[in-house]
């Protein structure tokens, strides 16, 4: 008697998928059972979207058959709305059944069987629908469910933010964040979390609050560092801010806007979409203009054009403003359009400071007679180093006779000192 290995093998699958079906129907029963909602005489009031034993039933099912699309779809709508009830509560767990959620969705989403019955369904009940509309429109849906799915956590982050818990926003940011989908559709999410979270800004501005502004695009920052439309919405915030202020009156606060904003100037210099973006050179370049038409007012009221009346008080203040402005003039020049003010304007500040520091050198030669020796030839060393170092800087950017004269000065009377 010959085997037929190749019919027994056939039988055998045969029998184990119709007993793995029949027990997929058994646990779907018992789990679809679980979820009603009963009566006191334990009568059906209606289907709840999960309930822990439920979604205890349709774990085992789905352990036992992993690829029944049905399994996972159930899965999904209860992991989904778990997830809801616990960030309801305030519950931590629910990060966690948010990412099985999505899981499950991204299986049925990959799932043709699953969009074939979809479609086969919907033509069931619409008799006058045609198939191709039909399968257009459930392919619509599947095209766009992941990204709808994404949608109530780029609520969240807004809303969280609103509520000043931005421990929690930072979980959805992280869910996003993780989340498998082209770039285009992570930028439009994100895009929507920046508009969702700035939606008050303008209002804040208009009523001079740009400390509130700040802080808030500061927060998406903190979210989404990487989001050079936030940068430049900051950098912006701070120019308009900054042009509001006068030097005679709000030099302090001035000085406080540079320090909250200089970070955020060159890591939007160091972006990596910098480069090939004008918008944000122009942007930086202007808020800088800002700081130089500051410094540059409140240096020309500290420094009469009678050297002789200069105070040692007003020349230090003086260096301490000028430097301000090199800084920022530093982080913006290199990429800041061709001809714009600050490229003509830096290196007047780098030979400004320069003259304070040829002042200093004068008062250090003036008090020879009552400074010892070395501390007068360490002082003096500083002082022409950096003199030459920043006339060597303007020089760089832009040639003057002058300036050149006086670096060959500088270098000479150095060399003096050291000899």
């Amino acid at each position: 008697m010959t085997i037929d290995l190749k019919k027994i093998k056939s039988i055998t699958r045969k029998t184990r998928t119709e007993t793995t079906l029949q027990e997929d129907r058994y646990l779907l029963s018992l789990a679809w059972d679980l979820m009603q909602e009963k009566d006191s005489d334990g009568q059906s009031r209606g289907t709840l979207p999960y309930t822990l034993k439920s979604i205890n039933m349709f774990q085992t099912a789905c352990k036992n058959n992993p690829e029944n699309i049905r399994i996972t779809h159930h899965l999904a709508i209860a992991y989904h709305a778990y997830a809801w009830d616990l960030e309801t509560q305030n519950d931590p767990r629910a990060a966690k059944f948010w990412r099985l959620a999505l899981e499950f969705w991204r299986k049925i989403i990959s799932s043709g069987q699953f969009w074939r019955e979809m479609t086969a369904k919907m033509i069931k009940c619409d008799s006058e629908i045609s198939e191709d509309k039909a399968q257009k429109h459930v392919a619509k849906i599947r095209k766009n469910l992941y990204e709808n799915l994404l949608d109530i956590h780029v609520a969240f982050i807004a809303y969280y933010h609103e509520c000043g818990n931005m421990d929690r926003a930072a979980v959805h940011v992280d869910i996003v964040n993780a989340a498998q989908i082209p770039p285009a559709v992570s930028l439009r999410l994100v895009r929507q979390v920046y508009d969702d979270m700035t939606r008050s800004m303008p209002e804040s501005i208009n009523a001079g609050d740009y400390d509130s502004a700040l802080e808030t695009i500061q927060a998406f920052l903190k979210m989404f560092p990487g989001h050079i439309e936030g940068l430049c919405a900051y950098i912006d915030v701070a120019k308009n801010w900054l042009h509001s202020c006068s030097y005679i009156d709000d030099w302090d606060q001035i000085v406080s806007i540079t320090k909250k904003i200089r970070p955020f100037s060159i890591k939007l210099t160091t972006h990596a979409d910098f480069a090939n973006n004008p918008t944000a050179k122009i942007g930086l370049a202007d808020m800088v203009k800002e700081i130089f038409y500051h410094s540059f007012d409140r240096n020309n009221s500290l420094l009469p054009d009678n050297v002789e009346r200069i105070s040692i008080v007003n020349r230090d203040l003086a260096m301490d403003s000028f430097m301000l402005a090199i800084d920022f003039g530093r982080i913006a020049y290199a990429s800041a359009p061709s001809g714009h003010e600050i490229t003509k304007m830096l290196p007047v500040f780098l030979r400004n400071y320069v003259f304070c520091l040829g002042l200093k050198v004068g008062d250090v030669m003036e008090s020879a007679g009552t400074t010892s020796k070395d501390i007068l030839l360490s002082t003096l060393t500083d002082l022409l180093e950096s003199a030459i170092q920043y006339t060597e800087e303007s020089l760089s950017y832009e040639y003057d006779e002058n300036a050149s004269q006086e670096l060959d000065k500088y270098k000479e009377l150095l060399n003096s000192l050291q000899f």
